[in-house]
């Protein structure tokens, strides 16, 4: 037996004796070179389940669906060639006349070297296949060394196949491995470890009592049997003899479903910041088999669940715990767990109903789970959340409660309840580092002048005040902004339905400020013709406090533009940047996008006829402010028909602006104007190869021959400059435009 390394050369290290069985980790190792290099040989496994199959055969189309056995691999016969072999046959027959015989004596294969290079990476196989006969009538069957014990980490398969319409009798006559952890199966037919049950004989047994019945006949002329052996505790393994079923005197056996025990789980009820522990059946002692235990869990309206696992040992992909949402098990699964790994993190059911469900297997048992549930807060870093009626929610900072918060965080939570009804807000837990604060106010987002907040910087390892209070609406916000290098346990607070729950704490109104609006500006679409940068008061220095700039743009060119920010720099959630289409910031479905942060945004392009620009700072904390540059785009398509709104523009440039044109392109456009109106063309632009790169101009429909005559306003124009009639007013309500090219250079027009 042999093992590869990654090159694909043989080691040395990994060669086997016939009387060294290969481990699981030496078959890995190679299934796993196997999977990696056969793509880069155009080839791949039959089964990238069973890596022992063998290989496609590389080749044209027609052959991608041979598949080839690994003692079929360059064994003479050539199974990969055999396609090209028979082509050649045909040919032969047909061309030349010959008989069969003589052109199969005058073919080869001439199999793929990468098919024959490959046979020496054939898996390294524990066990062995038996064709039985009356010659062959049967076969014993050991674990590795028997009778002395097994060596560890193994996997090992045998097969056995009698005569068509025969029956096989299986007998154990020896039989002691480590219990629960080193197994043999035992089924019909050829596939070894089949994931239907009801193919099991004999389904992973392991200890040192024999399998009931140890005798007894399957009804398929064809059997397998796979061992599995852990890394310790070792033993004598087992003899089994395997023959042809006498007719006479025959045991058939049969497979009944496994019955499942249905009498463990339960409902778990989890109080306003309860929780409850869980343990598999039996714990810390082993699980039974056949289990299928639900346990449905129920928390407060609103609420959601969190669960942290203290230990968990169950066999692995054959015992298995899954989580979900919800009140009916394996519907909604959210995680499914098995094996050994306790899961680091809390697993959230983001709902006050979630359900466990735990099934085992008929074999080998383990220690089990212990866990813990939780009514547990919403600690992601912001985000907005319904309060339901008659219902409550808890938040709490990012962690909370098993971990500090991290340094550089700033949270923005938003809270609402339906109409008609208020909140109410509970603070009962509280530790923030004293460089690090937490506001609490009413409304849909912090105002800039502070008018609403309730509690206002609060820091440190005391609850603030007020620590209970009624919102007297129907929404209200937290914030947190965590600065420094130190950091504490955080804060946790509740939300209710004030009919739920009611202090009689109500915080007085806020006094609201004027701020300073001594910023922004009106501009015109003349002065945006090529672009406009805008920027923040004083930029690149800080900002003031209380800030409110406002500017309104009128947009030309039928309003396609480019956003680009070359710097971004606001204090995150408290201090905005927001853009709108439009003349009215006041109207809500007018505004596209709002900007905060530090994260410099993606270019953004879009259509604004007039556009507005609101930018607003709070009391505290400024910071480098904005840099925006806003740039019209033109129409850069070869040719088309285009029309010119009411009461706006058009702009149109050469293809691929402001990259140079191609070459060797004639592009012609139709541009029409409103309804009884005329048009005015405004050259912005204009830069081509003199005497063979031009535009021209005509006044109404397309010319129908060289000459516009009176309806030529621009002839054939090249160089680089505007023409001196760069501004023209035609007659018609529309005009006809060509642009020839026959080398490099670009060229920009206006309408």
């Amino acid at each position: 037996m042999y093992v590869w390394e990654g090159g694909g050369e043989l080691s040395e290290a990994h060669h086997r004796t016939k009387r060294q069985e290969p481990t699981s980790r030496d078959i890995n190792v190679v299934v796993a070179w196997l999977k990696r290099n056969l793509p880069t040989m155009g080839m791949e496994l039959c089964n990238e389940e069973d890596a022992y199959e063998g290989i496609r055969c590389p080749g044209t189309d027609e052959q991608d669906g041979v598949c080839a056995s690994w003692d079929e691999i360059c064994d003479g016969t050539q199974k990969c060639g055999l396609r090209k072999k028979d082509l050649c046959i045909d040919n032969l027959m047909f061309e030349s006349s010959l008989s069969r015989e003589v052109a199969e004596d005058q073919c080869s294969g001439e199999e793929s070297k990468n098919a024959c290079d490959i046979k020496s990476k054939e898996p390294p196989r524990c066990g062995a296949d038996y064709e039985l006969s009356e010659e062959l009538n049967s076969v014993e069957i050991t674990s590795p060394g028997f009778p002395n014990r097994y060596p560890g980490d193994m996997y090992c398969f045998w097969r056995a196949k009698g005569p068509p319409d025969s029956k096989i009798t299986v007998e154990f006559l020896a039989f002691n491995t480590e219990a629960n952890y080193d197994y043999l199966s035992l089924g019909e037919g050829h596939k070894c470890d089949p994931v239907d049950r009801m193919n099991y004989a004999v389904y992973k047994h392991s200890g040192s009592s024999l399998p009931e019945p140890s005798v007894f006949t399957v009804n398929q002329n064809e059997i397998f049997a796979s061992f599995y052996s852990d890394s310790y505790d070792f033993a004598s393994g087992f003899h089994i003899r395997v023959s042809l079923a006498n007719h006479d005197n025959m045991n058939i056996y049969t497979v009944s479903p496994p019955e499942l025990n249905k009498t463990c789980g339960g409902t778990v009820n989890i109080d306003m910041n309860g929780k409850a522990n869980i343990v598999s059946p039996n714990y810390p002692q082993k699980y039974d088999n056949l289990y299928e235990c639900d346990w449905i869990i129920m928390a407060a309206k609103g609420r959601r669940l969190g669960i942290q696992f203290h230990d968990f040992v169950t066999e692995k992909s054959a015992d298995i715990l899954t989580i979900g949402s919800g009140r009916r098990p394996g519907k909604v699964t959210k995680y499914t767990l098995s094996g050994t790994a306790i899961p680091e993190d809390i697993l959230v059911i983001d709902g006050s109903k979630g359900w466990l469900r735990f099934t085992t297997d008929d074999s080998n048992r383990r220690k089990g789970f212990k866990l813990t549930v939780y009514d547990y807060p919403l600690n992601d870093c912001g985000g907005s959340f319904e309060v339901p009626r008659d219902g409550s929610v808890a938040v709490a900072s990012p962690l909370f409660p098993f971990r500090a918060y991290r340094i550089n965080q700033q949270c923005l939570w938003l809270f609402n309840i339906s109409n008609g009804r208020k909140l109410s807000v509970v603070i009962d837990d509280f530790s923030l580092s004293y460089d690090d604060i937490m506001n609490v106010g009413s409304g849909t987002r912090p105002a800039y002048d502070w008018s609403n907040y309730i509690i206002k910087e609060a820091t440190g390892p005391t609850l603030p005040r007020p620590k209970k209070f009624f919102v007297g609406k129907n929404s209200v916000w937290f914030y947190f902004r965590s600065n420094g290098e130190r950091v504490a346990r955080g804060f946790k607070a509740e939300i209710f339905d004030s009919n739920l729950y009611k202090p009689k704490k109500k915080p007085k109104k806020g006094k609201r400020l004027h701020p300073n609006s001594d910023c922004g500006r009106n501009i015109g679409r003349e002065d945006v013709y090529d672009k406009i940068t805008i920027t923040s008061p004083g930029y690149p220095a800080p900002y003031g406090p209380l800030m409110e700039c406002f500017w309104l743009i009128d947009i030309p060119f039928g309003g396609n533009i480019r956003l680009k920010f070359d710097y971004l720099g606001l204090e995150t959630h408290l201090d905005t940047l927001t853009i709108g289409n439009g003349t009215n910031p006041n109207k809500k479905k007018s505004e596209v996008m709002t900007y905060t942060g530090f994260d410099t945004p993606p270019v953004y392009e879009g259509l604004f006829h007039q556009m507005w620009i609101k930018f607003n700072s709070d009391l505290i904390n400024q910071y480098g402010g904005f840099s925006l540059t806003i740039e019209p785009r033109p129409y850069t398509a070869c040719g088309g028909e285009l029309h010119v709104p009411n009461g706006g523009s058009l702009a149109l440039a050469s293809p691929n602006y402001p990259d140079t044109y191609p070459p060797n392109v004639i592009c012609r456009y139709v541009i029409h104007g409103p309804l009884h109106h005329r048009l005015t063309i405004s050259i912005a632009g204009f830069e081509t190869e003199s005497h063979k790169d031009n535009l021209t101009i005509t006044g109404g429909c397309p010319p129908s021959n060289s000459s516009a005559g009176d309806n030529m306003l621009l002839d054939a124009h090249s160089g680089r400059g505007r023409p001196p009639n760069y501004q023209i007013l035609p007659r018609a309500g529309s005009v006809w435009v060509e642009f020839r090219t026959d080398k490099e250079h670009n060229f920009m027009v206006f309408f």
